[in-house]
């Protein structure tokens, strides 16, 4: 029995090994989609998930458990006990469980939102079933906290601002030089 040259790969190159394995024909069973990964549970359709997540993403902890998090509750949604069907899932029943969680959520939350849902259909992609239709339903919300920025300065708060990069450390060197470009430029 061959193994997977995708389980031996660490790190960001593993997802390249394993398309080739894939395209290949020489991929294990864990990379190439089988019977018994179409229908099962949600539980181990979320272990699986976080495996990848955290195996092949390298994902950390609280990023993995906030995206389980929304998975688990599309699923539940959907399917409730019930095996998971990945093919049941249509952009409609996407889209209405966005537009209801949106409605609980902030604009940055519900970019988080967006974002473990994106990485679960790309998670559903690498198993080999058709998630483009689903992805497209995703938008990311605008974010408009910086909206009202001001659109000039005058030479008083030019002045101020000049004042206040007097710091020491590579941040402040990064702010330093980004304002007198800035400035330098218009």
């Amino acid at each position: 029995m061959t193994t997977c040259p995708a389980a031996t790969v660490r790190g960001r190159c593993k997802r390249r090994v394993t398309i080739y394995a894939r395209r290949s024909g020489i991929c294990s069973s864990y990379c190439a989609p089988t019977a018994s990964s179409r229908n099962i549970f949600p539980a181990e359709e979320l272990r699986r998930f976080d495996d990848h997540m955290k195996h092949v993403r390298g994902l950390a902890l609280k990023t993995r458990s906030m995206a389980l998090h929304t998975v688990r509750l599309l699923l539940l949604d959907r399917f409730g006990a019930r095996p998971v069907v990945f093919s049941a899932i249509k952009p409609e029943d996407v889209r209405a469980f966005v537009a209801a969680c949106q409605e609980r959520y902030t604009v940055p939350s519900s970019s988080g939102l967006t974002s473990a849902l994106s990485g679960y259909f790309r998670f559903r992609a690498t198993r080999g079933d058709q998630v483009h239709g689903l992805i497209g339903v995703l938008s990311r919300p605008a974010n408009w906290q910086l909206a009202s920025l001001p659109k000039a300065l005058n030479s008083a708060e030019v002045e101020r601002l000049l004042g206040a990069l007097g710091q020491d450390g590579p941040s402040a060197r990064r702010a330093n030089a980004m304002v007198r470009c800035a400035l330098a430029l218009g």
